[in-house]
């Protein structure tokens, strides 16, 4: 239904949700063990001596009792604990207003009602079969050579050649990650009347490169004649970015790698702590224990402007929350190249806000397109396409 208004929309999402009681709604492998269910703690406390009592009974109370105790808490359950905290996601309202169709405005409004209620009341659109489908399809691709052990989770990553999916590629990855950005194709968006992807030809700047998935995918779908650009400085990321580029030698020519965060301004040191993906970055530094681990800034105009590029079509970024700040060390170039953005915007509630009117202010007529590729929070990306631009 087409509502106008975010947070009329928003209450009818939350009353439409209130009595749902969802059980295959958790990515244990992704996000570890389930937390208990959300509850009053005076309901709570009613119902602990039953289910102390119920679980000497074992398999019958899971076959029968837990499943009536589940009922009974989510009957009494009222929608107005979510409707009162309706203002933690406002940020999300500008966001909303801007939005160019109707199918991302109803995914903004299903995404607030998650932060709000989490896993067991709303189910993401992504949580299809076809999710799970792509997932296993990835995992029974061909192993080219041996797993490599990464610290990051404790994963041990196999290379698959992307071949009977369509790629000419070989990659280092989760079945997940892989999935999303080849199957799902993350940074593509195809909608009526808004596509914003990489096509031949296409200068990329991959802000956020981690292992170097997307830098092979658009490397891959730009072609000979284009030319990728890969912004990553964390080590470990950048040892099974560098496995993957040799991986793929008859891609790897187009592929640039700049080993400096990007940030609003050049020349600022950041203190980091070097989790892999999960790395985190600082002003100050994070952890006592650890030894000084530092780097320098750059931005987006002043590589372009060192670099001589002559053009660029589109700007990838998922950069652990410095988007926004990368966003304004992007002006002259955005300004100047009207590429097609492609933004993470999950990191942060305020970046459904910030981020959006970041680009509005370059005052260059972008339309906003939204999309979303796991079943929880993260991976939310901001299609952006300038006014009289197409694919």
């Amino acid at each position: 239904m087409n509502y106008p208004d975010f947070t009329n929309a928003l209450r009818r999402e939350i009353v439409s949700n209130i009595r749902n009681n969802y059980h295959d709604n958790w990515d244990g492998a992704e996000r570890g063990p389930e937390p208990p269910p959300d509850g009053y703690p005076a309901l709570r406390a009613l119902v602990a001596p039953l289910r102390r009592w119920a679980e000497r009974f074992g398999a019958a109370y899971r076959r029968l009792l837990k499943p009536i105790l589940s009922d009974i808490r989510r009957y009494f359950q009222p929608a107005r604990p979510y409707l009162i905290r309706t203002h933690g996601v406002e940020p999300m309202q500008y966001l909303f207003d801007r939005l160019e169709d109707q199918a991302s405005r109803d995914l903004l409004v299903k995404l607030a009602a998650f932060r709000l209620m989490g896993h067991r009341r709303v189910k993401l659109p992504r949580n299809n079969d076809e999710f799970w489908q792509n997932e296993n399809r990835i995992a029974t691709l061909p192993a080219v050579a041996d797993p490599v052990q990464v610290e990051f989770m404790n994963l041990a990553l196999t290379p698959r050649d992307l071949g009977p999916i369509g790629y000419d590629a070989r990659l280092f990855g989760t079945a997940r990650g892989i999935a999303m950005v080849y199957l799902q194709r993350q940074y593509d968006l195809e909608r009526l009347g808004g596509i914003c992807r990489v096509v031949p030809g296409d200068v990329v700047l991959d802000a956020g490169g981690c292992w170097g998935d997307t830098a092979v995918y658009f490397a891959e779908r730009t072609g000979p004649s284009g030319k990728v650009v890969v912004f990553e400085f964390i080590p470990s990321n950048l040892v099974m970015l560098r496995r993957n580029l040799d991986l793929n030698p008859q891609l790897k020519d187009r592929v640039t790698v700049v080993d400096r965060p990007l940030w609003s301004v050049p020349g600022q040191e950041l203190f980091y702590v070097d989790w892999g993906p999960g790395s985190r970055v600082s002003f100050n530094k994070l952890r006592e224990d650890f030894p000084d681990t530092k780097t320098c800034t750059t931005t987006i105009d002043n590589f372009v402007d060192q670099s001589g590029l002559e053009r660029v079509d589109f700007i990838k970024m998922d950069i652990e929350g410095a988007e926004p700040y990368a966003l304004r060390g992007a002006e002259r170039t955005i300004r100047k190249h009207r590429p097609k953005l492609a933004v993470s915007l999950y990191h942060s509630i305020d970046d459904f806000n910030s981020i959006p009117r970041v680009i509005d202010g370059f005052d260059l007529g972008y339309r906003f397109y939204l999309e979303h590729h796991t079943i929880y929070e993260n991976e939310t990306v901001l299609f952006c396409i300038p006014e009289g631009r197409a694919g």
